[in-house]
C-alpha cells in the first residue's frame, strides 16, 4: 500500500521529512456527515483508505463514470480524488428543492501550491446511444470555500434536473462522465 500512495502523491516526499509544515489548513473529512476526522493533508488519502475505502478514485482512471442512482430522489455524495499528484473532494448532489444535479470538485490545500497551477472538473453526460451528449467544465474550487455556498453561486457545473431526464435510464439513474484535468498559467 505504500507504494501505492507514493505514486499518487509524489510531491509529499518532498514535502514532508518527518515535521510538519505550518500554517497549512486543517483537512476534514467530507465523505459522509458522520465522520468527524480531522488532520493534516498528508494523513487524508490514509484515513479515506482505512474508513472510506470505497469512495477513493485514485489517479490512475483518467475519467469516473459516477452513477447517481435516482435523480427523482434528494441525493448527495462526496468522494476523495487523487488525480495529479493532489487531493479533490468530488461532491455529486441532486436537489429537488432547486431542481438541480450539481458536481462540484475541491482542491484541498497544503500550503505549497502552485500559483501557475490549476485543475478543472470536466462532466459529460450522454445518452445511451452517445451522439447526443452535454458537457462543461469548470475550476476547482479551494476546500476552505464552503460547499453551500459553491452550490448556491453555481461556481460548478449544474444541471437542471428536467433536462436530464432525457439522459436517464429505465430506472432513473444517471451516468456522470467526470474528470480532472490540469491547467497551467504562465504570464
Amino acid at each position: 500500500m505504500a507504494s501505492q500512495l507514493d505514486s499518487c502523491l509524489p510531491h509529499m516526499t518532498k514535502m514532508y521529512t518527518g515535521l510538519k509544515i505550518q500554517n497549512k489548513p486543517a483537512v476534514h473529512c467530507q465523505v459522509s456527515q458522520d465522520c468527524q476526522w480531522v488532520g493534516d493533508y498528508e494523513d487524508t488519502l490514509s484515513h479515506c483508505q482505512q474508513v472510506h475505502p470505497d469512495k477513493i478514485w485514485l489517479s490512475g482512471e483518467k475519467e469516473r463514470c459516477f452513477t447517481v442512482e435516482d435523480i427523482s430522489k434528494d441525493s448527495y455524495h462526496v468522494e476523495l480524488v487523487v488525480a495529479h499528484g493532489q487531493l479533490f473532494w468530488l461532491h455529486v448532489k441532486t436537489d429537488l428543492f432547486s431542481n438541480h444535479l450539481y458536481a462540484a470538485c475541491q482542491h484541498i490545500e497544503h500550503g505549497d501550491e502552485d500559483p501557475h497551477t490549476k485543475f478543472m472538473i470536466r462532466t459529460e453526460l450522454c445518452d445511451e446511444t452517445r451522439l447526443n451528449c452535454i458537457s462543461s467544465s469548470y475550476e476547482t474550487r479551494p476546500s476552505t470555500e464552503d460547499i453551500t455556498k459553491i452550490f448556491t453561486n453555481q461556481r460548478c457545473p449544474v444541471r437542471s434536473l428536467q433536462r436530464l431526464n432525457s439522459f436517464t435510464n429505465s430506472d432513473k439513474s444517471l451516468t456522470l462522465h467526470v474528470s480532472i484535468n490540469k491547467v497551467y498559467y504562465y504570464q
